[in-house]
């Protein structure tokens, strides 16, 4: 858990040990989340630009503009 410097706690972690977790889903909606599972999707801003967040890698976020038909 991480505490900024007015002590409000801004994120929250699960320990879940091996041993004790379930089987992970491979495919299908993720009812916690509203999220399918290993399916590309894109966030995109509701702006006249419609610019989008596109994850290049693990650790890498690109900001770019939405082109209908445009893979990658």
């Amino acid at each position: 858990m991480h505490l900024a410097r007015n002590n409000e706690k801004k994120q929250r972690w699960n320990v879940i040990y091996v041993d004790e977790s379930k089987k992970q889903a491979t495919k299908g909606l993720d009812k916690n989340w509203g999220f399918h599972i290993n399916r590309p999707f894109y966030i995109r801003s509701r702006l006249p630009m419609k610019r989008i967040a596109e994850c290049v890698g693990a650790n890498n976020v690109n900001l770019r503009r939405w082109r209908k038909n445009a893979q990658g």
